[in-house]
């Protein structure tokens, strides 16, 4: 893999908590709405699968919640997950500006 391979890979699918926590930010989204919200909104598609896993793990964190709409769960972000979101583009932010 090429080293912008290994950047771009690192900054979408390795951190894809802070697109989801950033979709989320603007409204609640049933998972399998979420790679195409994060398609329109960032460029790129997430696979559905890796979504899954992290959705189940940042609830498990207490960045997001969920509930059931009928037979869809519907996800939405807590305080604690704007928070974390806050935190992550501050970071990328201070990052980017130093390079």
């Amino acid at each position: 893999m090429e080293a912008f391979e290994k950047l771009e890979k690192s900054i979408t699918t390795d951190n894809i908590w802070m697109y989801i926590l950033s979709v989320l930010s603007k409204q609640s989204v049933h998972a399998y709405a979420m790679p195409d919200k994060i398609k329109q909104k960032f460029g790129w598609k997430p696979e559905l699968i890796t979504l899954y896993v992290v959705l189940y793990r940042i609830e498990g964190e207490g960045l997001i919640t969920s509930a059931t709409d009928g037979r869809k769960k519907v996800y939405k972000i807590t305080e604690k997950g704007k928070g974390e979101l806050k935190r992550g583009k501050a970071l990328l932010k201070k990052t980017a500006s130093s390079l």
